[in-house]
């Protein structure tokens, strides 16, 4: 059994590299670019989610609180200060809040807010109770030209647990 060792036989081609079409190279990075798109799309998503999460309440608290302050300057304190100038007949409603609309009106505390219309406000109460201090919570109004009803701008001092 005489065998003579066999050799291997080694061939270009076959340890030659294998040339790839253009198109499959663009097919790969087309691939990269749509797996990096959808990654960053996903990234945004996360980070909306988490920012809706995490700033939610304190813009729910800062809208009720306006809505709450702008309820009561335009269908109770307005219509007060109008009442008390018709009384007293010596002055306009454009006067006395011309004078007011500098220094603004006496600071008014979340509690007085609340108080003006219990029975209506039991619900917001409750919610806002939960977040604000209703003493250390308050808001001053300053009435604008032409001083009407809807003439004016708030300033908020908040006191509650989002800050």
């Amino acid at each position: 059994m005489n065998r003579e060792p066999t050799t291997p036989v080694y061939s270009q081609e076959l340890h030659a590299p294998i040339p790839q079409d253009d198109a499959a190279k663009t097919r790969s990075y087309s691939k990269y670019i749509i797996l990096t798109v959808i990654g960053f799309q996903i990234c945004i998503v996360i980070a909306a989610m988490l920012f809706a999460l995490l700033y939610k309440h304190d813009n729910v608290v800062k809208s009720k609180l306006d809505s709450l302050a702008r309820d009561y300057y335009e269908n109770y304190l307005y219509d007060a200060f109008v009442n008390s100038v018709q009384a007293s007949g010596s002055t306009t409603i454009e006067e006395v809040m011309e004078k007011h609309s500098a220094r603004g009106l006496s600071r008014i505390t979340l509690r007085q807010m609340l108080l003006h219309d219990a029975k209506g406000n039991a619900d917001l109460a409750e919610y806002l109770r939960s977040y604000c201090n209703e003493n250390k919570t308050y808001m001053q109004i300053f009435p604008d030209p032409p001083f009407d009803k809807t003439s004016y701008h708030i300033k908020y001092t908040y006191s509650c647990n989002f800050q």
